[in-house]
C-alpha cells in the first residue's frame, strides 16, 4: 500500500510539473546529446551535469522505444521546460534504441543544427571492454558518486579472447 501511494504521489508530481511547464516553461534552452558507447563515464557525467540547477540531464530515453515513436520521445525530452533550466540533454549509446530497426533518432539528431552533441569516448578501450564484461556477468551496470558498486574479487575475473578483442577494438 505504501510502495503504491508512493508511486502515485510520483506520477503526481510529474504531471503537476510538466502542466506547469506547457503553461509557463520556455523552450529558450540549448540542447544536448552525450554521445558514447557503454562503459565510458556517460553516467558521472550526466550526474555532474544534473548537479547544476540549470541544466537537465535525462538517461537512455532511446534505449528502449516501448511502443513510442522517436518523435514522442524526443518531443517530451524538448517540451516547454521551467525560465531557469538553460540547457536541456539526454544520453544516447551507439547501439540505441535497442531491439528496434527504428534509428529516427539518429536522424533527428542529423537534422537538429542547434543542438551541442558531446562524443564521450575512453581512451584505455581494453578497461572499458573488461568492464562490459563484467558488467554482462554481475547484471550490474551503473555505478553512482555516492554508492559505489559492491563487486567482489570473483565476480571482476572475466575471460578474454583475442579475436574477441580485435572484434570489439
Amino acid at each position: 500500500m505504501k510502495d503504491s501511494l508512493r508511486q502515485y504521489h510520483i506520477q503526481y508530481k510529474a504531471k503537476r510539473e510538466k502542466l506547469r511547464d506547457s503553461l509557463f516553461g520556455t523552450h529558450k534552452y540549448k540542447k544536448f546529446v552525450i554521445v558514447s558507447d557503454s562503459r565510458t563515464g556517460s553516467t558521472l557525467l550526466m550526474q555532474l551535469l544534473n548537479s547544476h540547477p540549470e541544466i537537465i540531464t535525462l538517461g537512455e530515453e532511446f534505449k528502449d522505444l516501448n511502443q513510442l515513436s522517436c518523435k514522442e520521445i524526443w518531443r517530451n525530452i524538448f517540451r516547454r521546460r521551467p525560465k531557469k533550466i538553460n540547457w536541456v540533454g539526454f544520453k544516447l549509446f551507439y547501439f540505441h534504441p535497442r531491439k528496434s530497426m527504428d534509428r529516427e533518432v539518429w536522424d533527428l539528431i542529423e537534422s537538429d543544427k542547434r543542438i551541442v552533441i558531446i562524443h564521450l569516448t575512453r581512451q584505455n578501450i581494453l578497461r572499458s571492454y573488461v568492464s562490459k564484461k563484467i558488467g554482462l556477468k554481475t547484471r550490474k551496470w551503473t555505478e553512482s558518486v555516492n554508492l559505489p558498486l559492491e563487486i567482489n574479487e570473483e565476480d571482476k575475473k572475466v575471460k578474454l579472447e583475442p579475436a574477441e578483442c580485435r572484434k570489439n577494438f
